[in-house]
């Protein structure tokens, strides 16, 4: 039996104790509760740090989420969070995970309610990031009700890029409810169409955020100049970004826009000035010998419920055909074409899936990894501005 008793207390006990702090941290509205007893499957976007809970407070009965091995990359914590509330361990370079389709087609026989953040990861500029086909595959497998929820104004008020959370509004409803005899006919490609449209959120439309830090941090967002071109010129402080090298100024507003008394600086929001970056990206070609990005790091290799193993400390460069770490001891050569992906943890955390070996990159508080990102999957040849790692 993958449903226990312990679940459903600890998940009364968190809805009674997180639902009256998030309305007071995020001034969170919740929608209309619903009732599935007979299990459905349940598809978020996912924008906060605290979605599975607002998304959990939706649902009458518990619910399982579909959760990442990294959260169990402890050897207690990871212990304790399976035992209390019985998350489905996915492997994130993986998105056909057989043992996670198996455990939620045990969770589905005895009628457990499923919960997927079918991006994969939080939103880092606003949009939604891209959805695997995967998750349609699923709800076509389980022949459950498909329940598509939404989460609105949780990019402005916990930015992925931020260390700080902002005074706004903040709401999670239950938007829409597929009884699976709607779905049964439909292939899935109708389905997953069903899905992107559904959890696709304008985080760029609501409301107003309040803080006297707006800006900080979001070098970890933009890394080139769109004055001068210079890559890691930029530093936030306040309410401002600012180049080091062009001394360009740029403010980010309340409403999530950006202004600058310099007439060179044309984007309005920060999606506009992620997709110039990936553009620029594009029309660049690079020597096999040539260092395209380089910073100092610490190397993990985490470890299911063990502490992760240091490996060292040094350099992380990305060359066009792989990526360097030159540590104290040692060098470790990673063919991309032998990389499966890289994806971005939280705010500061880099994982590249390598055969079966996990590397976790740290650097300083500031540091941006999404130029990584981007420029892996464009050498890689995914031709998706948006693609963020799943």
């Amino acid at each position: 039996m993958w449903i226990k008793k312990r679940h459903v207390i600890t998940n009364f006990l968190l809805r009674i104790t997180l639902v009256p702090f998030m309305k007071i941290k995020y001034r969170l509205k919740l929608g209309k509760r619903y009732s599935f007893s007979d299990g459905s499957i349940i598809v978020s976007n996912h924008v906060t740090s605290m979605d599975q809970f607002m998304v959990g407070a939706l649902i009458k009965q518990h619910t399982y989420i579909i959760s990442t091995q990294d959260l169990f990359n402890h050897r207690f914590i990871g212990k304790l969070i399976f035992n209390l509330v019985g998350p489905i361990s996915k492997e994130k370079s993986n998105p056909n995970d057989i043992v996670a389709i198996k455990n939620c087609i045990k969770v589905s026989k005895e009628k457990g309610n499923i919960v997927v953040f079918a991006e994969g990861n939080r939103s880092i500029n606003g949009n939604l990031c891209i959805v695997d086909k995967s998750i349609a595959k699923l709800v076509k497998l389980l022949k459950k009700p498909l329940v598509i929820v939404n989460i609105v104004g949780g990019y402005g008020v916990e930015p992925r890029w931020s260390d700080k959370s902002r005074k706004g509004r903040l709401e999670c409803f239950v938007k829409t409810v597929y009884p699976y005899q709607e779905l049964e006919n439909k292939d899935v490609d109708e389905i997953y169409d069903l899905i992107v449209k559904g959890i696709n959120v304008d985080n760029y439309k609501y409301s107003s955020y309040k803080s006297r830090k707006k800006a900080e941090y979001l070098e970890r967002v933009v890394y080139r100049c769109p004055k001068c071109g210079s890559l890691h010129t930029l530093h936030s402080k306040g309410n401002y970004l600012s180049c080091s090298s062009c001394n360009l100024k740029v403010k980010y507003n309340e409403d999530l826009t950006l202004s600058s008394e310099d007439q060179n600086f044309k984007f309005k929001y920060l999606s506009d000035w992620y997709k110039y970056q990936i553009d620029k990206l594009k029309k660049e070609t690079f020597k096999e010998d040539e260092i395209i990005f380089k910073d100092e790091v610490k190397i993990y290799q985490p470890r299911l419920y063990k502490k992760k193993l240091l490996v060292g400390r040094g350099s992380f460069e990305l060359y066009s055909k792989y990526f360097l770490f030159k540590l104290e001891n040692e060098e470790i050569k990673l063919p991309l074409d032998e990389v499966k992906a890289i994806t971005i943890l939280g705010r500061k955390k880099l994982n590249i899936y390598h055969g079966k070996k996990t590397y976790q990159i740290l650097g300083d508080t500031r540091l941006n990894f999404v130029k990584y990102m981007n420029a892996f999957y464009l050498l890689k040849g995914e031709d998706n501005d948006e693609f963020m790692g799943l």
